[in-house]
């Protein structure tokens, strides 16, 4: 009663991409919405609005730190 280590397999389940796609389809979508109520609810800061509309200054303008004496 000798067997072949080469002819024993484990008895595992093979699930092809296709078999799971339809099941993960539903916890994308899940994931997506979260992070959807995530960001809606505790938006990004921004520390400065000029990150988001940077405005060009004059020539020579240093945003009033020196005085006209």
């Amino acid at each position: 009663m000798s067997a072949s280590s080469g002819n024993l397999r484990p008895a595992t389940a093979r699930v092809s991409a296709a078999a799971i796609a339809p099941a993960a389809a539903p916890l994308l979508a899940l994931q997506a919405a979260e992070a959807a109520v995530r960001l809606a609810w505790d938006p990004p800061r921004l520390s400065n609005v000029s990150e988001i509309f940077p405005v060009a200054s004059p020539p020579g303008f240093d945003g009033g730190k020196t005085e006209r004496q």
